[in-house]
């Protein structure tokens, strides 16, 4: 598996981060909250991610956008441990979300996405 994160990979549809939000299912590697549901789709990725920084916890846009980078890179280098998650024809969109009202450095947030992933592998 490549290691990029493409468009093709990016979780921008509304429709289905709503669905997520309504009817998903978490899993929790402090400091990231992974959300994420199955949907049908006609796309050939098996996995759709998202990410979110609460602008109620981080005031500075600076700081989202730190975050946020440290959170794509982490699942970037992660996302491998993602093996079968999603049946044939159907896409797993996952909502990554930061809770923490402090930026955390790299290797912490890493770490949990190791954690967090292994726990999205097993629930599937």
């Amino acid at each position: 598996m490549a290691q990029s994160f493409g468009k093709a990979e990016k979780l921008k549809s509304r429709k289905w981060i709503e669905q997520i939000f309504a009817a998903g299912k978490a899993e929790k590697a402090f400091p990231v909250l992974a959300i994420f549901a199955p949907f049908e789709a006609k796309d050939e990725v098996a996995v759709k991610a998202g990410f979110s920084v609460s602008k109620r916890k981080m005031k500075r846009a600076v700081d989202r956008n730190l975050i946020k980078r440290r959170m794509r890179e982490a699942y970037r280098l992660n996302k491998s441990k993602l093996k079968n998650v999603a049946e044939p024809g159907q896409t797993l969109g996952v909502m990554f979300i930061y809770m923490p009202s402090k930026a955390l450095d790299f290797n912490s947030i890493n770490q949990a996405f190791e954690r967090l992933l292994e726990k999205l592998n097993k629930e599937q």
